[in-house]
Formats: C-alpha cells, structure tokens, sequence
C-alpha cells in the first residue's frame, strides 16, 4: 500500500494527464466550445499541446519527486510520451467507431513532445551551467 501511495503522491499529475489524453481521443464525441469556429488543423494543435503538456509533467514530476532529470532521463521520457500518442492512434482506429486513426495526428503528437524535451534539455543544460559557475 505504501508504494501505491508513494507513487500516487510523485506521480498524480502525469497520471490525471495522461487520463484526460485517453477521454479526450477515446470518447466518441470530445468536448468542444460552443460558438467558436476552429480554423483547419485546428486538431493537430491540439495534438501538439496534449503531447507537449504530458511530457512536460512527467519531466516536472520527476524533478519534483528530486530525481534524475538529465537528458538520458529527458529522452527517455520523450520516447515514452511518443509510444503512447502513437499507442492512442492505434486505440482511435481499433477502439472507436466515431474516431480514426490519422499519422497527421501523431505526427503533432511527436512534434510536441519533442519540442518540449529540447526546450526542457536546454533549461537543464542552462541551470546546470549556472550552477557551476556559481
């Protein structure tokens, strides 16, 4: 019991994440603003903003929880994040009627992650930096 505790304290932002992404490409009929019109591609946004969101809270949680956060750790999650956008593709053409699968879609998806992995790879490298000059 302790361990599930443990990792539910260091990991529950990655984990509500990576539930809103499953509802969000799972569910038959996504929630959408009523009375804003979206522009074309309009969904890859959304694509790219889901994928870079779950990789930067799983980078965070790491950081949080004091561990290794370096540019192995970085990569690794990156082709974690990857695997699973790809994963909910796969899910959206077998799963699901109403939705489909679609390479544009995790084409996005990989575009975000790993945007955001070399943003977070250059912070580090910048902080790391600043620490040993200090």
């Amino acid at each position: 019991m302790w361990h599930f505790k443990r990792f539910i304290t260091r990991w529950w932002p990655t984990v509500a994440v990576t539930c809103a992404i499953l509802y969000l490409t799972l569910t038959s009929h996504p929630p959408k603003p009523d009375g804003i019109k979206l522009f074309e591609g309009a969904d890859k946004v959304v694509h790219f903003l889901m994928m870079a969101g779950l990789t930067a809270t799983a980078i965070f949680d790491r950081y949080r929880a004091k561990l290794h956060t370096g540019r192995t750790t970085i990569a690794v999650i990156a082709l974690w994040v990857m695997a699973f956008g790809a994963l909910t593709e796969l899910m959206q053409e077998t799963l699901t009627q109403a939705r489909s699968g679609d390479i544009a879609d995790m084409a996005a998806d990989w575009a975000g992650t790993l945007t955001t992995a070399a943003i977070a790879m250059t912070t580090r490298i910048r902080h790391a930096h600043k620490k040993t000059r200090l």
